[in-house]
């Protein structure tokens, strides 16, 4: 329904959260887009379970990560919907297979162990990498061995960059 002549936005938006007024169909298609939700996800009678929250591990610690934003958690959704269809292509065309480096180190092997082995399953130089001309030049170089490793690689949106 229409607001009435008169209604400020702000007693407009007070009436529908207090559930003394509705949103239209063309405002909640706003809403949809502006929170990065499904159009019926609205008209649920409760709001959705929250998923878990990512670790952005990009940031620094107590520099005030967002773990609420939207954005940022639209595009974790997505990475973890195309994970679980690659996986069940490739369980139904019987090509998955077990990686060796998978879940073997932890916290107690320290960074230089977990760097070196990190380099053993890379098999990659250094040297190859810095001699790059460019940052997407480089970012290819380190794609084409992590994906010789086993691990699939996928970009989504563009959010922030992948330095």
């Amino acid at each position: 329904m229409p607001p009435a002549r008169g209604v400020l936005p702000q007693d407009r938006l007070r009436a529908m959260e207090a559930g003394d007024a509705a949103p239209s169909r063309a405002m909640l298609a706003k809403m949809a887009k502006q929170y990065r939700r499904p159009l019926v996800a609205f008209y649920l009678p409760e709001p959705p379970r929250q998923g878990e929250r990512a670790h952005d591990f990009r940031t620094v610690p107590g520099t005030g990560f967002n773990s609420n934003d939207a954005q940022l958690q639209a595009l974790i959704r997505n990475a973890k919907t195309r994970q679980a269809l690659l996986s069940s292509a490739m369980v139904d065309a019987e090509e998955g297979r077990v990686l060796p480096f998978v879940d073997s180190a932890s916290l107690a092997d320290g960074v230089p162990a977990v760097l070196a082995a990190i380099k053993d399953v890379l098999n990659m130089s250094l040297d190859a990498y810095r001699a790059c001309s460019s940052s997407d030049a480089a970012f290819r170089e380190l794609r084409k061995h992590v994906e010789g490793a086993g691990i699939f690689v996928v970009l989504l949106g563009n959010f922030g960059s992948y330095h």
